[in-house]
């Protein structure tokens, strides 16, 4: 096992991440049918909260 630079480190952990974000989408792609309208609404809710404007704001 050879030391690894800074290079092949940053190639690897964005691999892996693109690797997870695939399984991640396949898996959830199939429900997305079912689970988007919630989704929806709880990101809505959940970008109202983070900006605090008290649930106004766009209508989604």
């Amino acid at each position: 096992m050879t030391k690894w630079n800074k290079r092949e480190i940053a190639l690897s952990i964005t691999a892996i991440v693109l690797f997870v974000a695939t399984l991640v989408f396949t898996i959830i792609q199939p429900l997305s049918a079912l689970a988007i309208p919630p989704v929806l609404y709880a990101i809505a809710k959940l970008i109202q909260a983070i900006r605090g404007d008290g649930g106004k704001g766009t209508p989604a």
